[in-house]
């Protein structure tokens, strides 16, 4: 004699599993802004295609979490430039701040994106971080305590 058990309503059960399973995921997000519409911020788009080390270094430090001046960025693209591996300098900052924002991609895409038009993947990376208001270790707004006084 086989006893079979009867089935539960494992709606409410399972529902609960799918929130604890859910809590400690880490979604990955898509870009915010489109690679090829970086003519919609003109000013912006300018400034970086004549000088880029200024957009770069804004955007390494928000990927790295460490400050980098522009002129740390100058000589990084120089320095690159000299092996004809600039866009893969710039593909490394781009890798580096998908990870810390979580977005999708891969390094193919990132090489590819900076390799057809580097002006246009700096201007995407630099609206990402305005658009998620993440602007690094140097933006950090910090305020002091207010007044604390002892009672006797």
């Amino acid at each position: 004699m086989c006893i079979r058990p009867e089935p539960r309503n494992t709606s409410s059960v399972s529902s609960g599993h799918d929130l604890v399973s859910n809590r400690g995921s880490h979604r990955h997000e898509e870009w915010h802004s489109d690679l090829l519409a970086c003519c919609s911020e003109p000013y912006l788009c300018l400034k970086t295609c004549f000088y880029p080390c200024g957009t770069i270094s804004k955007i390494a430090t928000v990927a790295t979490n460490r400050h980098m001046s522009s002129a740390e960025a100058c000589n990084e693209l120089m320095a690159y430039s000299l092996i004809l591996a600039c866009c893969c300098y710039t593909c490394c900052i781009r890798r580096k701040l998908r990870k810390t924002l979580n977005i999708t991609g891969g390094i193919c895409d990132d090489f590819l994106s900076h390799l057809m038009c580097c002006c246009c993947a700096l201007v995407q990376e630099w609206r990402e971080v305005e658009i998620r208001g993440v602007y690094g270790p140097e933006k950090t707004k910090t305020s002091p305590p207010p007044s604390q006084y002892m009672e006797s």
